[in-house]
């Protein structure tokens, strides 16, 4: 087994440009993000599948900053989501058996949540998965995070902007989840990122749609409520406030 962990990072954000490149308590934002990537390469030496990270990037800047720090990159056409960037790469993905997908904006993504998505995937029995974790209520209606729906056997029904599921006698916090963007793909599924956006996606703004709007199975993952996106300026200091609270316990 071939896995490639691929970290689509855009410099022209419309929310936040520049942002792979802004500093996170010292440390570029995509190189944070890559260090993870690489302890996780680094904990399934020995096993029997074999790990490689890249960064796929539309931006020189982007490329040379993490060339600079040893890590292998794609230089891309500019995309409108991180998956149809590394997509685009046919030649690249095609050498894999798994593409894990790690947005280029989650700092704190662990080893032991991409290990998660990694291990569904290897099972072979599903051609995509999407992490998530549970929240508030109060996060539930921010309308910058996802929210997720199952079914009784976890794969993903929906994800939306809007506070889903509605409680109607009154909500929860055992209700809401919300999407962490970490995927899984199989070569199949990324081939329906050659395709123009359906009109959920086009509507949402959440690229996993692209899959269940044709039809195809997203096996949800549980992970850990540590990750935290990095959206906008202020959720850098949101995000030096938890590595700091991290150091010192």
């Amino acid at each position: 087994m071939k896995t490639l962990v691929a970290i689509p990072a855009r410099f022209g954000s419309t929310r936040f440009p520049g942002k792979p490149l802004k500093l996170v308590a010292g440390v570029p934002l995509v190189i944070r993000v890559a260090n993870n990537c690489i302890s996780f390469a680094k904990s399934t030496l020995g096993s029997y599948t074999h790990v490689d990270v890249a960064v796929f990037t539309d931006d020189e800047r982007i490329g040379n900053l993490c060339a600079s720090h040893g890590l292998q990159v794609y230089l891309t056409d500019d995309y409108v989501t991180g998956t149809d960037r590394i997509a685009s790469a046919q030649s690249v993905r095609n050498q894999y058996d798994i593409i894990i997908n790690v947005q280029g904006d989650e700092p704190l993504v662990s080893v032991e949540d991409i290990a998660r998505i990694h291990d569904v995937m290897c099972r072979g029995d599903t051609l995509a998965a999407n992490a998530y974790c549970r929240i508030s209520i109060d996060e539930a209606q921010r309308r910058s995070v996802p929210k997720v729906v199952l079914d009784a056997k976890g794969a993903i029904m929906y994800v939306s902007r809007a506070a889903i599921p509605f409680a109607k006698n009154g909500a929860t916090d055992d209700v809401y989840y919300r999407q962490v963007c970490i995927y899984g793909f199989t070569n199949h599924a990324l081939d329906f990122f050659n395709n123009s956006r359906g009109q959920l996606e086009s509507c949402e703004d959440i690229e996993i749609l692209r899959l269940l709007e044709a039809g195809i199975r997203v096996t949800g993952v549980e992970v850990t409520s540590n990750s935290m996106a990095v959206d906008y300026p202020d959720d850098i200091v949101e995000v030096e406030k938890w590595l700091l609270k991290s150091c010192n316990a």
